[in-house]
């Protein structure tokens, strides 16, 4: 097995659903990595200002633990949302604690 290393991109701001059970997927371009298997995804969320990624993630999800899944047909994967996902990130910001 051959180890593919993907350099960190560039931040993307957009919304993510709140307070629900929801899975979000997102497409992966093929020129990045052929295939998803046997890699492991990480997903972070961050507080921004100004649309700039602030502090320490306030919430991280992973293939590791099963919140995110790598999909090969079409190239993609999925993060799963659950409702306590915003409790969580809203009491580590209140605490000023990091996940």
């Amino acid at each position: 097995m051959s180890l593919i290393i993907v350099p960190a991109f560039s931040p993307q701001n957009f919304s993510i659903p709140a307070g629900y059970n929801e899975i979000i997927t997102f497409d992966v371009n093929p020129y990045v990595t052929p295939s998803l298997q046997n890699t492991t995804i990480w997903w972070r969320v961050y507080e921004e200002s100004i649309a700039i990624p602030v502090g320490s993630p306030i919430l991280v999800k992973s293939s590791n633990d099963g919140s995110v899944i790598g999909i090969d047909s079409p190239l993609s994967f999925t993060v799963q949302m659950y409702s306590h996902d915003h409790r969580s990130a809203e009491e580590l910001l209140s605490r000023g604690h990091d996940p």
